[in-house]
């Protein structure tokens, strides 16, 4: 057996050895990843903005119970995005993670902002936030200017109308 079949029997017995919820939550992972990948590949950012900007119909998860799903997601969307054959950055994990909590109640965050560092002129990033509690994509906050967030651009803004910048909080 070739290096590749190796990795690969690798990586199915470790599927295997997670339980039937981890396995279904990996499985649901993957397929977000994926198709968040191909949305941005074949749909304009504009269509793609509007299927976001859904406020949630039903009522919420409460705050504790949301905090725990949001950290089974957050894993996840780890595991998934190391072990799938494609590169996956910070758009469509940002976009699966926020579509998997979505799914479930949870009323998270996503922000899209661009550096505001001068060697990094127009690099943009995404990132979720249940709260101050981080999701996808949190490091390093202060390098980054709020543009976007969804859904409804909730972002606050100061008294000169400048935007806020969402705390970040440590995650044990």
């Amino acid at each position: 057996m070739g290096r590749h079949g190796q990795q690969i029997f690798f990586t199915a017995r470790r599927f295997l050895s997670k339980n039937f919820c981890q396995q279904k939550l990996l499985i649901e992972a993957s397929f977000y990843l994926l198709a968040a990948r191909c949305l941005l590949a074949i749909m304009p950012f504009r269509r793609l903005a509007a299927l976001l900007d859904k406020e949630l119909k039903s009522d919420r998860v409460p705050q504790d119970i949301g905090i725990e799903i949001a950290e089974k997601v957050k894993w996840s969307i780890d595991c998934a995005s190391r072990h799938l054959p494609i590169r996956l950055v910070c758009l469509p994990r940002g976009i699966a993670a926020y579509l998997m909590l979505r799914r479930r109640r949870v009323d998270i965050q996503l922000y899209y902002g661009i550096s505001n560092q001068i060697d990094r002129l127009y690099a943009g990033h995404v990132w979720v936030q249940y709260g101050s509690f981080a999701i996808i994509g949190c490091e390093q906050l202060e390098q980054y200017t709020v543009l976007l967030t969804f859904p409804n651009n909730r972002v606050g803004r100061s008294a000169s109308g400048d935007l806020k910048h969402p705390k970040k909080e440590e995650t044990p």
